[in-house]
């Protein structure tokens, strides 16, 4: 196997243990990361709605998980599919990187469940869901642009 390959699964389980450090934070600490990154931001904007705050750290927090899971998509992507590949092993290979977040995005909310002061959230697994699938969407978009343009050059 090429090294790539192995650096390749690296980024995948290396990708997932910061997930799961981020996910393993008590309540209080995950507020604190993301109102710390919130505040640092609402510096360039006006705070006179506090209502509005809240909004945005919702949103900030719900981008994070859309985010994590679309980043892990693409890696775990580059991990499973192979340079010279059918079109219907594709297919199924992006199936199955887009499972394993699923399934690694339902065992992390069942787990913030054991965390002091977190909840395990269905919605937060859709989220997850939506950012892999882009992720996925988005890789194979690249992956098919990247083997087209290479079988131009070889001609």
């Amino acid at each position: 196997m090429k090294k790539t390959h192995y650096l390749n699964w690296f980024l995948v389980v290396f990708w997932m243990g910061i997930i799961f450090y981020l996910s393993h934070q008590p309540a209080g600490a995950s507020r604190s990361l993301s109102e710390g990154l919130l505040s640092s931001l609402l510096h360039i904007f006006p705070q006179e709605h506090s209502g509005e705050i809240e909004l945005l750290h919702l949103l900030l927090r719900k981008s994070a998980h859309f985010i994590a899971y679309f980043l892990l998509a693409i890696l775990l992507f580059r991990a499973i599919i192979p340079n010279r590949i059918s079109v219907s092993a594709v297919v199924r290979q992006s199936s199955l990187a887009w499972f394993i977040c699923i399934v690694y995005a339902a065992s992390d909310e069942f787990h913030q469940t054991f965390v002091s002061g977190r909840s395990g959230e269905f919605r937060d697994v859709m989220i997850d869901s939506l950012g892999a699938l882009l992720g996925i969407l988005i890789a194979n978009g690249v992956f098919w642009w990247w083997m087209r343009r290479k079988h131009k050059t070889m001609k």
